[in-house]
């Protein structure tokens, strides 16, 4: 009886040191649970931030072909009239 009390105070030992390695295990992937999480918070803002500069330089891209579109029509409309006030 008293050799199986003591196996079953070591296996109590034992069980709970398993116990505390694990809620360490535990804490450790909360940690970087928490830490993936503002990683990718951090991603997601860096995302949003640079769609918004390509939404910008998008705009001036169109702002630009529209001013080259217009500059060639003047000067289209330009050419022509000196042509005809020539003639």
């Amino acid at each position: 009886m008293k050799y199986r009390a003591d196996y079953l105070d070591s296996q109590i030992v034992i069980v709970r040191d398993s116990i505390g390695y694990y809620r360490d295990i535990v804490s450790s992937m909360d940690t970087m649970i928490q830490y993936k999480d503002s990683q990718i918070v951090v991603l997601r803002d860096s995302e949003n931030q640079f769609k918004e500069q390509i939404k910008v330089k998008d705009e001036q891209i169109e702002s630009l072909i529209t001013k080259a579109r217009l500059g060639f029509i003047t000067a289209g409309v330009t050419f022509v009239l000196s042509l005809l006030i020539l003639i």
